[in-house]
């Protein structure tokens, strides 16, 4: 289910292994990761939709281990988070 993203704003969201859109990302040039108890896939490809299978390509895995991370998404038409296995990541958007 698509979940609001709100700019400066940090939030926490349960993801799936399916990809959740978030929206009102078009403001957002960053989002940061701040930690997770799952691996994550920030998907940016436009030929995804909310609640669809983990593309192909189009796709950025993050490890948990590695977070917190700041990912550039400045120009991308859609943002989507999924994880590897379900779980809780805490992110937030930055214009």
């Amino acid at each position: 289910m698509a979940t609001a993203g709100t700019l400066g704003i940090s939030q926490t969201i349960t993801l799936a292994t399916t990809v959740t859109q978030i929206t009102g990302s078009g403001q957002a040039k960053t989002i940061t990761l701040w930690e997770s108890d799952v691996d994550v896939y920030v998907v940016t490809s436009k030929s995804v939709a909310d609640g669809g299978a983990l593309p192909s390509s189009g796709r950025r895995p993050v490890a948990a281990a590695s977070m917190p991370i700041d990912i550039d998404i400045s120009g991308a038409g859609f943002l989507g988070l999924a994880g590897a296995s379900a779980g809780d990541l805490h992110f937030e958007l930055s214009p």
